[in-house]
């Protein structure tokens, strides 16, 4: 089983190598714009709010980059109709897939809150609590998109009308319910106390968000 799991992912790297190298060469322009506008910004309350931005709108777009190259181009495509020929488990194939993706992304966010730690230490002070709390809320955002992105890709072309739906529904709940969708499970990992927040561990939102990626991920 090892080996064929190590050939997976030989495979993986590389027929994904590029896209990899494209996101790991572009990204750092996205955080690149969110930094000189914490830099030059008045209002700015901590460097760090570069980091958030970079979580709540470049991270997904890398896990929907992702998602789309590891699941749909290859589970719709031609390739898939070789894999399955094969005498292997598919759940292995799927594991391997998973695990590529999360990886990526994990070296992403974590690689970019150290780049954001750095020019956050050239103004304020932090302590390792506060990282951990940092570390924290990113991995456990990262982890629910990721599942999010990658059971979304097993639905093909109709995962664009579920997304629209998906985002409709939130819509519906934060206009017509007392719910705080930013005070809910992954949405308060990216919340603005994310980085202002330097005493509570949000244990709670952490349970929810890895309780909805792990939902998220069975169903896929």
């Amino acid at each position: 089983m090892t080996r064929r799991l190590l050939a997976f992912t030989w495979k993986e790297v590389r027929e994904h190598f590029l896209v990899v190298f494209l996101l790991a060469i572009t990204l750092p322009f996205g955080w690149g714009i969110f930094a000189l506008s914490a830099l030059g910004s008045p209002t700015t309350v901590t460097y760090l709010e570069a980091h958030a931005s970079f979580c709540r709108f470049i991270l997904p777009l890398a896990g929907l980059a992702l998602g789309n190259r590891l699941v749909v181009h290859e589970l719709h495509g031609r390739t898939m109709r070789f894999i399955e020929s094969l005498p292997t488990p598919r759940y292995e194939q799927l594991i391997v897939k998973w695990v590529m993706g999360l990886v990526v992304l994990v070296a992403i966010a974590v690689g970019e809150l150290f780049a954001s730690e750095v020019m956050a230490l050239t103004r304020e002070p932090f302590d390792g609590w506060f990282l951990f709390l940092l570390l924290s809320r990113t991995l456990a955002y990262v982890f629910f998109g990721w599942c999010l992105f990658f059971t979304m890709g097993f639905f093909g072309r109709i995962r664009v009308l579920i997304y629209v739906v998906m985002l409709v529904g939130l819509l519906v709940i934060a206009s017509t319910t007392q719910l705080e969708l930013m005070h809910f499970g992954p949405f308060a990992m990216v919340a603005p106390e994310m980085t202002t927040d330097r005493v509570n561990f949000p244990g709670a939102e952490i349970a929810v968000s890895v309780g909805l990626g792990l939902a998220f991920l069975a169903i896929g």
